[in-house]
């Protein structure tokens, strides 16, 4: 999942570096549940539970909505009924990451990152003793492109350190995924620039590259995957 979401940041750095600014309008209430397309009792439950901003009220009985309160309805909506993300996890991660809801394409690149990799929780000296190995053997890992770089890590990477762990003989296998992970993201980095690029539906379009990144490639590999590992157990049993 964490070379698709690459991909994507690379495609909004070439994207957004277009982007128009103009000033957003404030909504009412009834305008939120137009452009948002959620009812009145689910925006306020979202407003409750610290979703949404809360508006600006120029008078007692006047609520103002930030426009942007349109793009965390669709991301709220996004990573529930696409990820099958609970509220309370969608929350975390717009408490956790700076997101930046004025801008669709950043918005879920941000929170893609931060679904991606996990909360990072530990520094270098935590993981290590965590993973149960030393500073080197990180080293070589990261040498191999294998786990990333950072100064904080999460318990994904963990659970991947790990695997990794249990045997070097898998390494050329792992060795090739890399190769083909670094192909594959310039060819998704391309593909998805010039369709963001000349698409009049990038509203539509941006959910379908992130559905194809995250579910219909890892889907398409694993079954092929499958099937080569039928044609040998044919073989072997002819």
């Amino acid at each position: 999942m964490e070379d698709g979401v690459l991909m994507i940041i690379h495609i909004c750095a070439k994207v957004s570096h277009k982007k128009i600014y103009r000033m957003m309008p404030m909504l009412k209430m009834n305008e939120l549940v137009k452009r948002s397309g959620e009812n009145k009792s689910t925006l306020l439950y979202y407003l409750n539970e610290g979703l949404l901003p809360e508006p600006q009220r120029p008078k007692p009985n006047v609520a103002l909505y930030d426009d942007k309160c349109v793009e965390i309805v669709k991301f709220i909506r996004y990573f529930q009924h696409s990820l099958y993300y609970s509220i309370s996890q969608i929350k975390e991660i717009i408490t956790n990451n700076a997101i930046n809801f004025d801008d669709g394409v950043d918005m879920i690149i941000s929170s893609l990152s931060a679904m991606s990799i996990g909360k990072k929780d530990y520094s270098i000296a935590e993981i290590l003793e965590k993973a149960n190995i030393n500073d080197k053997e990180l080293a070589l890992l990261q040498t191999l492109e294998f786990i990333r770089k950072d100064d904080f890590y999460s318990e994904k990477d963990i659970e991947i350190i790990h695997i990794l762990s249990r045997s070097e003989e898998i390494f050329e296998l792992l060795k090739h995924y890399v190769q083909s992970a670094k192909t594959l993201a310039k060819l998704e980095k391309q593909i998805g620039i010039d369709l963001l690029k000349n698409s009049s539906q990038g509203d539509h379009l941006q959910p379908l590259i992130f559905d194809t990144m995250l579910k219909v490639k890892p889907y398409i590999f694993n079954n092929h995957t499958l099937l080569e590992n039928k044609k040998i157990h044919s073989k072997e049993t002819l």
